[in-house]
């Protein structure tokens, strides 16, 4: 059966081919080329007359439809997941609660015979209240580590000129006291 198949196609194909008497092998390219064409691309060419075109949108909507139909059926209808055991809520006095405040930050701790709080004050006095958070940045918090400062550490620290010269009269003072 299949070779009698085969031998029908063979016939089929000489028919619409020739037998190539005369035919060159372009000829016979360019008319296998458009065979192809034909059996491939008639179903999506463009249909010329309008009522053409509503049919074939009509049949592309249809099996449009019934393609969705055939993939709702397959898929297993919607289960929602199982319901987890409910556990009632527990209420806790520190819930609602606001949470303790953090405790005060502890005052820095210094080598040297100053305090912060009189290194603040000669800041503060000196008219360098501004700079004061860039010094301690740079944990300059008392006046011992203050006095052991030069011009090019004042410099390296970016303050500006005016700035540069309060602070290096305050650290004479502070080394004519010391």
């Amino acid at each position: 059966a299949a070779e009698a198949r085969a031998r029908q196609r063979g016939r089929e194909r000489r028919a619409y081919y020739g037998t190539g008497g005369g035919l060159s092998e372009d000829q016979l390219l360019a008319r296998a080329l458009e065979a192809s064409r034909t059996e491939n691309y008639a179903p999506h060419r463009q249909p010329q007359n309008p009522l053409d075109a509503d049919a074939a949108l009509l049949q592309a909507l249809e099996a449009s439809r019934q393609s969705y139909e055939r993939e709702q059926r397959a898929q297993p209808a919607y289960a929602p997941p199982p319901k987890a055991e409910q556990v009632p809520p527990t209420y806790s006095s520190s819930f609602f609660s606001a949470p303790p405040p953090p405790p005060p930050p502890a005052p820095p701790v210094h080598s040297g015979g100053s305090s912060t709080a009189e290194f603040e004050a000669r800041i503060v006095s000196a008219g360098l209240a501004r700079i004061l958070p860039d010094l301690k940045k740079e944990e300059i918090c008392d006046l011992d580590t203050l006095s052991s400062l030069q011009e090019d550490d004042l410099k390296e620290l970016g303050l500006a000129v005016g700035a540069r010269v309060k602070l290096m009269r305050l650290i004479r003072s502070v080394q004519a006291e010391g």
